[in-house]
């Protein structure tokens, strides 16, 4: 599997009706998945496959900011004026909390500006 492949020769072959499972033609559907993936992330114009991200945001002053790339699937760290936020061990407790297409903070602010 190529990185930024979509899905697995594996998966292909098992969709495919009645289900391939010789090796015979291995090379060319891994072609075929490779140019279809690349293909739907530049219709799409942005990345499917899961990928590390560093975003550095202006704050809004509000407890909520939607991030530039979606969707969100895990947060590794969060700085908000030098200050490390850790993720809120419960729904109410300070810390933050995120969503498929943004970050919350509870019991603090984004602060305007860098």
């Amino acid at each position: 599997m190529a990185a930024g492949d979509l899905t697995t020769l594996d998966n292909v072959k098992g969709w495919l009706s009645p289900p391939l499972t010789t090796s015979g033609d291995d090379a060319m559907l891994t072609r075929l998945i490779t140019a279809a993936s690349q293909f739907i992330e530049t219709w799409l114009n942005r990345a499917i496959a899961s990928q590390d991200y560093v975003e550095t945001r202006d704050g809004n002053g509000g407890n909520r900011l939607v991030t530039a790339h979606a969707p969100i699937t895990a947060v590794a760290s969060l700085t908000v004026d030098g200050d490390a936020i850790p993720l809120a061990p419960t729904p109410l407790a300070t810390g933050f909390v995120y969503s498929p297409t943004a970050i919350y903070l509870q019991g603090r602010r984004f602060t305007p500006g860098f």
